[in-house]
């Protein structure tokens, strides 16, 4: 694995356990809404649902957490299964995503200085390359 991952923490008040609800691709951008993994017993939290805005991304893919068990042993290698476990956002760095497309493109993605992020929930794992950090805004439930 060369990817180097990173936990990432763009804006305090983040929950550690969240899912996606939804996943939307309008015009280049990414809008993708979180909300708080439940467990049984537990109470809503106020910052249980999450909204982030990619304004431009250039590609993504969303799979199965099943189907990536392959990148889920190599992270439980390299950092610890609580790397992932007790946190859901990361920047990865040395991307040998950001390199395939790279690869893809015939370098053309070269000069846009992607960046990957990487969402691990229970469900689905979603990376997002993009060339600028996302915008994050809390969902006030009543």
């Amino acid at each position: 694995m060369t990817d180097d991952w990173e936990q990432w923490k763009p804006i305090s008040g983040l929950l550690v356990h969240y899912d996606i609800s939804s996943l939307v691709d309008k015009g280049g951008g990414l809008f993708i809404s979180l909300v708080e993994a439940k467990r049984i017993g537990e109470e809503f939290n106020a910052n249980s649902h999450v909204q982030i805005l990619f304004n431009r991304t250039f590609a993504y893919r969303n799979t199965y957490e099943t189907y990536r068990y392959k990148l889920i042993l190599e992270l439980s290698e390299k950092y610890g299964t609580t790397f992932y476990a007790d946190w859901k956002l990361f920047k990865v760095h040395n991307s040998s995503y950001v390199k395939w497309i790279s690869d893809e493109s015939c370098t053309i993605s070269d000069d846009m200085e992607l960046m990957h992020f990487a969402f691990i929930t229970d469900d689905v794992i979603l990376e997002v390359l993009a060339t600028c950090e996302p915008t994050f805004s809390f969902l006030v439930q009543n």
